[in-house]
Parts: structure tokens; C-alpha cells; sequence
């Protein structure tokens, strides 16, 4: 009977935590407040914006500095975001006075060390909005780390005109 007891016990805890947690985060939801996510405390995001284009541009740009602050290298093999139908690193190469775009498909980002995503430059290739954007808007954007979690971030909107 004891065993029973304490059975039903464990379950009507398990449920009142639950119960608590779904109505905070509903109540965060309903006044606006987003939950903190859990970050990894190894990447570091500086200086993170996306350019403003045109009102009709198909594909705009996002820079960063991306800082590693483990001990072991970190392995960047792409990006997405719920903001553009597509998402590709870019490289800018420069040959015979002459500038093209190569697709980065993984970049090793050694310990304590960065990678630089700047104007004429490596950078995030941001394709096919699905609304206008302009100076002050924000887009969300994941950063896909091989054996990791993707990494969130906002950018905000800057206008370099």
C-alpha cells in the first residue's frame, strides 16, 4: 500500500511540474518575453548585422565575427533562417583583379582563435526574403556547428547607403 502511496506521490509531483513550467512559459509567450536559450559558452558572436538592399533585392548579406572560446576547434557547416528561403557561407576570392563568390561548405574555426564575415568578403548570402526588409528590422539566423547544437542569434538590419 505504501509503495502505491508514494508511487502516486512521485506522479502528482511530476505533473505539478509540469503543469508550472508550461504556465510560465505561456505567460513569458502572452507578455512578449522570450526565454533566454542555453547557449554554448565555446561560440561567441560579435558584431553581427545583416545589410540592407533594395526594396525588390532577392538575396542580401549578413557579417560576423565568430569567436571560439574552447579548447577544441570548432567546425561551422552552415546557417538557416525562418526569415529566407535559402542560406549559404560565401567566401569572396579575388583573382586576376577579379572578385567571385566560392560556397563554403565547412569552415574550422581553431581554439581561441575567429572567423570574419565582412563586407568584400566572407560573408552569410541571405536568399530570397520572404518579407522587406529594412534598416531596424531584425532576422533570426542559426549557425550550424558540427557535434553541437545550432546557435541563435538576431541580427539586426543596418543600412550602409
Amino acid at each position: 500500500m505504501s509503495e502505491n502511496i508514494s508511487a502516486s506521490a512521485r506522479v502528482g509531483k511530476q505533473i505539478r511540474g509540469k503543469f508550472l513550467t508550461t504556465n510560465i512559459v505561456v505567460l513569458f509567450t502572452l507578455f512578449g518575453v522570450s526565454l533566454p536559450a542555453i547557449s554554448d559558452p565555446d561560440v561567441v558572436v560579435k558584431e553581427a548585422w545583416v545589410e540592407e538592399g533594395a526594396p525588390d533585392a532577392m538575396a542580401l548579406a549578413g557579417y560576423m565575427e565568430i569567436h571560439n572560446q574552447g579548447k577544441k576547434s570548432l567546425i561551422l557547416t552552415g546557417a538557416s533562417s525562418p526569415d529566407f528561403g535559402e542560406v549559404m557561407l560565401h567566401a569572396t576570392i579575388v583573382a586576376n583583379g577579379r572578385a567571385r563568390m566560392e560556397s563554403i561548405e565547412r569552415l574550422e574555426i581553431k581554439p581561441r582563435d575567429r572567423a570574419l564575415f565582412k563586407p568584400r568578403g566572407s560573408h552569410v548570402m541571405l536568399i530570397d526574403p520572404k518579407r522587406q526588409l529594412k534598416k531596424g528590422d531584425r532576422i533570426t539566423l542559426f549557425l550550424n556547428f558540427k557535434d553541437r547544437k545550432a546557435h541563435k542569434l538576431v541580427l539586426p538590419v543596418k543600412s550602409t547607403y
